[in-house]
């Protein structure tokens, strides 16, 4: 990177160049962009963006996502979580990651819906058991009553509940329907 380049009257536009491995990258950048840039390449926090001149760069800066906080709600829709056993996992991913959380109670994810601006949900216990029977979350074998969320968990709300990951949680509730439906001939 070099020295930035004066635009008429505007705030100085740096050049970042990436090259190796048969790959060559050059992008124009502001010094807000930049900072995010170096913060990110030296593993080191963004700076905020008043030390840096925020105002004016294209959306998409580094610094600008990593110095914002989320609401419980943004990561919901973020996650397009629908259905309250996605909700239940998205919930208490974002407990991990935003509240370092590694472990929860059902009553830690239940009081969540309620701050996100979610209503309770009508049977909580079978979503959470789905939750559960989808291998979204498990429970501690070490601390009864304590769930983690698990890879499989994880990997669902990242791909923001994919085809693939939606035939899990209906098979799993077939399957509980069909546990039902047998013990209610048998009466």
């Amino acid at each position: 990177m070099g020295e930035p380049l004066q635009t008429e009257g505007g705030p100085p536009v740096f050049t970042l160049s990436l090259s190796g491995g048969g790959l060559s990258f050059t992008q124009q950048i502001s010094a807000e962009q930049l900072a995010g840039v170096m913060a990110l390449a030296l593993g080191v926090s963004s700076p905020s963006p008043a030390k840096t001149g925020a105002g004016g760069g294209s959306g998409g800066s580094v610094q600008a996502k990593s110095t914002e906080r989320l609401s419980l709600r943004e990561y919901l829709d973020a996650s397009d979580a629908k259905k309250i056993p996605e909700k239940i996992v998205a919930i208490a991913l974002f407990l991990n990651e935003h509240e370092g959380a590694e472990m929860f109670s059902r009553d830690d994810i239940k009081s969540r819906f309620r701050s996100a601006g979610e209503s309770q949900p009508g049977n909580f216990p079978r979503d959470f058991g789905v939750a559960v029977s989808s291998g979204w979350i498990a429970e501690d074998h070490a601390a009864r009553g304590s769930f983690y969320v698990t890879k499989t968990g994880r990997g669902a709300v990242e791909s923001r509940f994919a085809a693939d990951v939606a035939r899990i949680q209906r098979r799993v509730s077939r399957k509980r329907k069909g546990v039902r439906s047998a013990g209610d001939g048998t009466e």
